[in-house]
């Protein structure tokens, strides 16, 4: 009998790690959400990489201020810092590609794309991680899947170069919170945001020596890539104030989406990405007056639909089954 409470104690633990970990990410794409309005405000003024720049450097002081306001706080010493840099570079990748994405896009459409990372994460903590996914979820996967090239619609005559973007975003980002997991283990929330913007300040630095003088642009090129290529100027004083704001909004933001995984099973934590939809939708038509078309209202609801699915499937394998002889068995593979 205590082996049986024992085992239920620890299963009500680990919902209650996972339940902590769906409310940072909530919280994380709640705020995020601001600094896409932002950001897609301002992608026709400035280039990405120099808003990621400034953005980065005021993140930092905040970050360590986070760090400062925790009760124990972690450690600022790594001995892991080659992992730290490949997930500050992925996390580079998948934030800078988004941006350059919804210079060109409606943000709901470039928001449902870039959320297929879940699915993403989901696959790789199969492969990399040992977490058990049945056909059932598998199923799932496709099905959202199938939702992202319903919104891409490759092939059609009005397809949007830029949602590649989104998609480069999607693997980038899934593949980045996969290795929060193994870096939690040491490090703190806190201290994996640090790392992770002191190497956008590098990156962002980095394209601003080879192409911040904008020496590469021309006047018909795509949205995206003029935002890629436009030259670094001097903000005005309003226009520096968005950017300061976002670098505010990215130290509180990356520090909620750090927690998420590393509290919670990426499994379990994942599907929440898609709550961030609701924010986009909202935003893009009360700031921007975009309606989804009926391709992308059909596209997010498989994408949507597809991480309920995996919810369902994730909550029934954890939930813990407790036998006539008084043993307890917890689903699993389902």
């Amino acid at each position: 009998m205590l082996r049986v409470e024992r085992a239920a104690g620890e299963v009500v633990a680990a919902v209650d790690q996972n339940l902590k970990g769906v409310l940072f990410l909530v919280a994380g794409l709640a705020i995020y959400s601001l600094q896409d309005i932002i950001i897609k405000q301002l992608s026709d003024l400035y280039s990405v990489h120099q808003i990621v720049f400034v953005r980065s450097l005021i993140s930092i002081p905040l970050l360590f201020i986070i760090i400062g306001l925790d009760p124990s706080p972690p450690k600022l010493k790594t001995s892991r810092p080659i992992l730290h840099a490949i997930r500050g570079f992925l996390q580079f990748v998948a934030y800078t590609s988004f941006y350059l994405a919804i210079a060109a896009m409606r943000l709901a459409d470039a928001v449902a794309i870039a959320f297929s990372a879940p699915l993403v994460i989901t696959i790789l903590s199969v492969l990399f991680m040992g977490e058990k996914v049945g056909l059932k979820r598998w199923l799932a996967i496709l099905g959202g899947f199938a939702g992202v090239l319903v919104i891409v619609r490759p092939g059609a005559g009005v397809f949007e170069p830029a949602a590649l973007l989104a998609v480069l975003c999607a693997v980038s980002y899934g593949t980045a919170q996969v290795l929060v997991r193994p870096l939690g283990r040491s490090d703190g929330g806190a201290q994996m945001a640090l790392y992770a913007t002191i190497v956008y300040v590098v990156c962002s630095g980095s394209l601003w020596f080879v192409i911040g003088d904008g020496s590469y642009l021309t006047g018909d090129m795509h949205p995206s890539l003029a935002f890629l290529l436009r030259e670094w100027t001097m903000p005005t004083v309003t226009h520096m104030s968005m950017m300061l704001a976002t670098g505010l909004i990215s130290a509180i933001g990356m520090y909620c989406l750090a927690q998420a995984y590393r509290v919670g099973e990426a499994s379990a934590v994942s599907p929440f990405e898609y709550t961030g939809l609701i924010w986009a939708i909202g935003f893009g038509y009360l700031i921007f007056g975009e309606l989804p078309t009926i391709y992308s209202v059909i596209g997010i609801l498989m994408i949507v639909g597809a991480g309920l699915a995996v919810i369902h499937r994730e909550n029934r394998r954890d939930r813990p089954i407790v036998t006539r002889r008084g043993r307890l068995r917890v689903r699993s593979g389902l």
